[in-house]
């Protein structure tokens, strides 16, 4: 799966990876995933959004506790996080941490400040547990311009899907296990 999301980000600057089918375990994904982009590519600043306080709280812990594949070192040692949003940026930092009720409070009180928050200020932006695209979700993607963005969702909202240039992505044992029930289903 990792690598067909590399291959698509080659092709593409908008996807979706499916997280509708087991897919293992999506959050591990999206930290090498981090690891890997950091390491590879010139992306300087990466948002990570999520769905929820909850799942956001669980991801940063998860974050401070991951260590690289590459190197085996903890990736919060190697790229300075941010865990709540400001603006700017604190300096060095790498990865801005935040719930997407969070952006959407930040970016209305700099709007409504009269200030603008630049809107490249990300190269890179990373939606995680997208199940369907709510008012919060498309004031804060609708106000950034990045680079990339990268959805880890469900592709049964077609705004979702629309979202992302209908670029979905899906691993081959999902593809195949989907072939099965809908085989089994006729």
């Amino acid at each position: 799966l990792l690598r067909n999301l590399e291959d698509a980000l080659s092709r593409y600057t908008r996807v979706l990876v499916n997280t509708d089918y087991e897919v293992g375990d999506t959050m591990s994904l999206l930290l090498i995933f981090l690891d890997r982009v950091l390491q590879y590519t010139l992306v300087e600043h990466i948002l990570v959004l999520a769905g929820s306080v909850q799942l956001l709280a669980y991801l940063r812990q998860r974050y401070r506790t991951w260590v690289s594949l590459e190197d085996g070192v903890p990736l919060s040692e190697h790229y300075v996080a941010q865990y709540k949003p400001t603006f700017p940026l604190a300096p060095d930092t790498r990865i801005c941490f935040s719930s997407v009720r969070e952006m959407q409070l930040l970016t209305h009180a700099i709007n409504e400040q009269d200030t603008t928050l630049c809107r490249q200020t990300y190269d890179l932006i990373i939606v995680y547990n997208l199940a369907s695209l709510t008012a919060p979700w498309q004031w804060v993607l609708a106000y950034f311009d990045a680079n990339y963005s990268v959805g880890f969702g469900s592709p049964s909202d077609p705004m979702v899907v629309r979202l992302f240039d209908h670029n979905v992505i899906t691993s081959e044992a999902d593809c195949q296990a989907y072939k099965e029930v809908v085989q089994r289903d006729r």
